[in-house]
């Protein structure tokens, strides 16, 4: 178990007990990290299901649900590209509306005489982009519309703030019907998006390495605000594909805002 402590200066201070047995101390640990990622989304963060990764001060998340590979294709990327962590990234703004991505944990390694691992949780790179992954035959990469990309965004932060918030479940779906819906908007008016198919063989990375800006490290972001919701809700057309997202409280709790 753990126990808040209490602040200092701009510090939250927690206290492990102590414990020989390594499952509660990481779940101790975990506990932490998700209060953390809660009040993220209060100041317009968000926690995503997805890898991070660096290239020359550009940051880019890997999106995309279980299975769908971005454990693998952060092992294939290559030099001078660096995989910072494969799971989860939480993504936080700043004072001047810029977003910024830490690695985040993934805690499933060190259950059950897992192998562990460590992330470098206080470093933030500038958010460039976001890749929501798909398998493909082949490589191949579409830009995507900001509807598209807030709801994409709402289901990657939904599958994580349902299983690690450790608050009851009513709570959850509240706040990502507010504070989530207000974040993922502003991520879609701000981070580029893009589809990315990936094929068994190829060089995903190409693709990547020519959406992202480079550039050398930005500042240490300080400060945060909130982010503005969208004033109605938006359509967008792909070949083939209608996608409407869904607005309002007449549907609850069959659809909720931001379903697409």
């Amino acid at each position: 178990s753990s126990e808040f402590v209490g602040e200092a200066g701009n510090a939250v201070v927690c206290r492990l007990r102590a414990s020989s047995d390594p499952d509660l101390l990481a779940r101790a640990m975990a506990r932490i990290a998700s209060a953390v990622a809660r009040e993220s989304m209060v100041r317009g963060g968000l926690l995503l299901h997805g890898a991070l990764a660096e290239y020359s001060g550009s940051g880019f998340i890997m999106a995309g649900p279980s299975g769908v590979g971005k454990s693998t294709a952060s092992q294939r990327l290559p030099a001078p590209i660096r995989s910072l962590c494969d799971d989860a990234t939480l993504v936080v703004r700043d004072g001047k509306g810029r977003f910024w991505a830490h690695p985040w944990p993934t805690w499933s390694r060190f259950f059950v005489d897992g192998p562990g691992g460590s992330w470098p949780v206080e470093r933030a790179v500038p958010l460039e982009a976001i890749f929501f992954l798909a398998q493909a035959p082949v490589d191949r990469m579409e830009r995507i519309s900001p509807t598209q990309v807030a709801a994409l965004t709402m289901e990657s932060a939904q599958v994580l703030a349902l299983t690690s918030f450790g608050i009851d479940s009513q709570d959850v779906a509240e706040m990502l019907c507010t504070d989530g819906v207000r974040a993922a908007w502003a991520v879609a008016a701000r981070v580029p998006a893009y589809a990315l198919k990936l094929g068994p063989d190829g060089r995903f990375w190409e693709l990547i390495d020519r959406a992202l800006p480079v550039h050398a490290p930005a500042d240490t972001p300080t400060g945060e605000t909130a982010a503005a919701p969208p004033t109605k809700g938006s359509l967008s057309a792909s070949p083939g594909v209608l996608r409407i997202m869904y607005t309002g409280q007449s549907m609850r709790p069959t659809f909720q805002e931001s379903d697409l």
